[in-house]
């Protein structure tokens, strides 16, 4: 279902990350890794990620929140944890299995309001976005839409792969509105490909794969992109939009090869690759929290400004996508 014209604005953005940066060279150390710098560089080309140490997910989540509502202010708009209605939570993987770290969250910046995470992986954010849309529509106030990323101690079965991902949080503080800024938003899932991207903990899961981070080989998800992106129909989320009004992209970069493949076929739509917004050089994948990093980091770069037109857009495990246009 594509929801549009929403009551709706964003009050502020905020985001946090980490101070270690964890190196190419730490990274072959740590994992025994039998490659060069040089040629893991090539292969995911991330010169900054950062790495949580002494912090939680949740400690991340509510640094960005408290950033959030500290911008709330200097827009001009006095919201406190207190005024909240509501949190929703995209993590990965979070502090615990159960409660929500959504929770914990809540607890740590004061709020009273009730919170839940939300679970869509690379999508998450968008999706706690647009659940919180429907708050707002029958009659909340405030509601903050947070995402966070920790790799922590995960066991990846390729351990190479750890150099694609990097720690960081991020989100927005949403509030109603009859002259609203989100202007559409829309959500995708094709279940069938649920197995090729997955961090599972279930006894039922064979056990090559428990507890492991477990990522198809970059042909197969390639594949399976040029298969599902076609599905997604996107210019049908455009009706009614000139794709000439729309002044920058964040798009979220899960891998150099995905994101090639997106940028194709986004260029297929009309959009040049100059208006992409990315960040992945410098704070590598971190999963739903890529989007609000992305937006609030170039709204502190004055490089996105009040009244900019922008299309969010993020694809990854589950196989789930999201998208959105929001007029900042």
């Amino acid at each position: 279902m594509i929801k549009r014209n929403l009551k709706a604005k964003i009050i502020s953005t905020g985001s946090y990350l980490p101070e270690y940066i964890l190196s190419d060279e730490e990274i072959i150390r740590r994992y025994n890794l039998d490659i060069s710098p040089k040629v893991l560089h090539r292969l995911f080309p991330v010169s900054e990620r950062r790495e949580a140490r002494d912090e939680s997910c949740s400690d991340m989540l509510a640094k960005a929140a408290l950033n959030v509502l500290e911008n709330a202010c200097l827009n001009g708009f006095n919201v406190s944890p207190g005024d909240l209605d509501s949190i929703r939570v995209s993590i990965t993987p979070g502090d615990y299995l159960e409660p929500s770290t959504a929770s914990v969250v809540q607890d740590k910046i004061g709020a009273r309001c009730y919170a839940y995470d939300v679970k869509m992986s690379c999508a998450g954010w968008l999706a706690g976005t647009y659940d919180s849309l429907g708050d707002l529509a029958t009659g909340a106030k405030y509601t903050l839409v947070l995402a966070g990323m920790r790799t922590g101690n995960m066991r990846i079965r390729e351990p190479r792969n750890r150099a694609i991902f990097g720690d960081g949080a991020g989100g927005f503080l949403l509030g109603n509105s009859e002259n609203g800024n989100i202007k559409v938003i829309k959500l995708w899932t094709f279940g069938e490909f649920a197995r090729d991207i997955v961090l599972p903990h279930q006894e039922t899961v064979d056990s090559e794969r428990r507890e492991t981070f477990y990522m198809a080989d970059g042909t197969k998800l390639y594949d399976i992109l040029r298969k599902t992106l076609p599905e997604l129909e996107l210019e049908k989320v455009f009706d009614g939009i000139d794709r000439d009004s729309i002044d920058h992209l964040i798009v979220h970069k899960p891998s150099p090869r995905i994101h090639r493949g997106v940028e194709k076929y986004l260029q297929s739509l009309g959009f040049p690759r100059t208006k992409i917004v990315q960040n992945f050089d410098r704070y590598g994948n971190t999963v739903s929290a890529d989007l609000p990093i992305a937006l609030d980091e170039g709204i502190k770069q004055k490089r996105i400004k009040r009244g900019d037109r922008i299309l969010l857009f993020s694809y990854g495990a589950g196989i789930s996508a999201g998208a959105a246009i929001i007029d900042y």
